[in-house]
């Protein structure tokens, strides 16, 4: 499939690697190897995180954000054994979460 990445779909069914936006904040993960990253692409002032779990609707790891904001370059690091991958955008009271099947 050519193009971008619509919302929780991978480039194609066999795909490693899942992309899910937040407007335009991203988190992408790669089954293959457990390397995900977290990119807060928005001058809003509000910090974008991701975690990941095992059963929909659960917290299972801590929070694992983009440490500079929207400035250049992204969070990433290495995880495995999870189901779903949630990117968040940390704003005054409830949080606002997208999450995708991995």
């Amino acid at each position: 499939m050519a193009g971008a990445l619509t919302l929780g779909t991978a480039l194609s069914a066999h795909a490693a690697r899942h992309t899910v936006n937040h407007g335009s904040d991203y988190a992408t993960y790669d089954t293959s190897n457990g390397w995900f990253e977290v990119c807060d692409m928005e001058q809003d002032g509000n910090g974008v995180y991701v975690y990941f779990s095992k059963t929909y609707g659960s917290r299972d790891t801590g929070q694992y954000g983009d440490p500079n904001g929207s400035l250049g370059g992204c969070g990433n690091g290495y995880i495995t054994g999870y189901k779903y991958m949630n990117i968040c955008e940390d704003v005054v009271g409830w949080d606002s979460c997208v999450s995708v099947n991995l």
